[in-house]
């Protein structure tokens, strides 16, 4: 359990600063399009950080841990896409089914992203403990 922790603080590390590259060069123009109206002017970071840590602890536990157990590289980038494209789809297409500002293209994007930056979390966190 502790090798699970362990690799679920790398794996933290490597997505919150993969994630936080996106937001300020790629999405915070996107989402302020889409939602403007929508977005807060004062950001919970705390709640901000316990998904973060979530998705983290689940890709590891779900993914990683077993990739890096087994030496299994393709397991790594294929389950972890798999666990980023569960993981952001159930978020967006909840999203397009429930809000009226959310639009397919967003929630497109916002799937594609994720399953693509959960995917490298669990490469490079894999990479660094194999």
């Amino acid at each position: 359990m502790l090798d699970i922790l362990i690799f679920s603080v790398v794996a933290l590390a490597i997505l919150v600063t993969i994630d936080l590259v996106w937001i300020w060069l790629v999405s915070r123009r996107i989402y302020r399009v889409e939602l403007d109206e929508m977005l807060k002017d004062n950001k919970n970071y705390f709640v901000a950080a316990v998904v973060y840590i979530l998705l983290a602890f689940g890709l590891v536990f779900f993914v990683t841990a077993t990739a890096i157990a087994d030496v299994n590289i393709v397991f790594a980038i294929l389950g972890g896409l798999v666990f980023g494209f569960i993981v952001f789809a159930t978020y967006a297409l909840t999203n397009l089914s429930m809000l009226k500002k959310w639009s397919f293209m967003l929630a497109l994007i916002d799937i594609t992203w994720g399953s693509i930056a959960i995917s490298v979390t669990s490469l490079l966190t894999y990479l660094i403990f194999v």
